[in-house]
């Protein structure tokens, strides 16, 4: 017997013992006034009818005790129930919880054991895992960059981002954009298992998550497993191939690709993304910078006393600056 059972057993037995005790006062209290004679006193026909017409007055006051009881055991019962419900709801919430976090960890080391499954062999040499897939990567953007399909020219970027770009303008986007999918799907092989684990795991993430629960300490608890390296090769997956459209959806639900920093290696591919698919890759990236303000950097560079004490101390000033500062 757990101990709310036995709570309600000793509720049970205080509530029994409590109406057998008014049931007692009353039968002293009618007997003591009068209205309910005692035995002894009945001798003879007339005193033996009131005697039992005393009952019905009895009889009468014990329906209404019994009527009292039955609305104080209802009330009692219905507030058990309320407590019983309220009680089922939070131990469902509980369970609903456990089984999704269960579930989350369980798809989580499914990716992250298909990432180490990861083999590749290119000119005699074997790369496994995450380094298979920063040599993909890296492989695309060395092979993008020395075509020269790296970058738009500074005119040509600035009229596209007015909104002015010409017809050449257009054609030249275009080459590029053609040249380096064209490389990407060719160096930066997909892994259909890492891509499959991953969509399965963001879908339960973001679409199976229960009500009322913190959404983002679990976005932040899985953007915290994927490496800089997967971020940057998933994003080249989502970029080049055009039928990945619910990576592509959960990666901009979740927020993966706007992490602490950039998930692409060319700004061009950032202009690429947001172009094809209206979604800036980059854009709650926040900018490092030193804990030092600017004003206090130039008033350093600035400073002839500062390069007096350097010298003092037989240093050099633009070592030392640079390295405080």
């Amino acid at each position: 017997m757990t101990f709310q059972s036995e709570g309600r057993a000793v509720k049970k037995l205080w509530l029994l013992t409590s109406v057998l005790a008014l049931l007692v006062a009353c039968a002293i209290v009618l007997t003591w006034g009068g209205w309910l004679p005692y035995p002894s006193a009945v001798t003879n026909l007339e005193s033996r009818g009131q005697f039992g017409d005393s009952f019905g007055v009895v009889n009468a006051f014990l329906s209404g005790c019994a009527f009292v009881g039955l609305l104080v055991t209802i009330a009692y019962q219905q507030r058990q129930i309320s407590s019983q419900g309220a009680e089922m709801e939070r131990q469902a919430k509980r369970d609903a919880v456990a089984q999704f976090e269960e579930t989350l960890y369980r798809l989580l080391g499914l990716y992250q054991q298909s990432v180490s499954d990861v083999v590749i062999t290119r000119s005699n040499q074997t790369y496994r895992g995450r380094d298979a897939l920063r040599h993909c990567a890296l492989a695309a953007c060395r092979e993008i960059k020395r075509s020269g399909a790296s970058s738009l020219p500074h005119d040509v970027k600035t009229r596209m981002r007015k909104g002015s770009a010409t017809v050449e303008d257009k054609l030249l986007f275009d080459h590029l954009c053609i040249q380096n999918f064209m490389h990407i799907e060719h160096l930066a092989l997909i892994q259909r298992r890492v891509i499959s684990n991953l969509v399965l795991l963001l879908m339960h993430l973001e679409r199976r998550i229960p009500e009322g629960i913190d959404r983002e300490h679990y976005r932040r608890l899985v953007s915290a497993q994927l490496t800089h390296v997967e971020v940057q090769y998933i994003f080249l997956v989502a970029l080049a191939f055009a039928n990945e459209e619910e990576l592509r959806a959960l990666l901009n639900e979740a927020e993966i690709l706007k992490r602490d920093s950039n998930p692409f290696s060319l700004d061009l591919h950032r202009q690429m993304y947001l172009h094809f698919y209206n979604v800036d890759p980059g854009a709650k990236v926040q900018p490092r910078t030193m804990p030092l303000p600017k004003s206090r950097k130039r008033e350093l560079k600035r400073s002839a006393l500062l390069r007096r004490v350097l010298v003092d101390r037989g240093l050099q000033p633009d070592q030392q600056t640079g390295a405080d500062v």
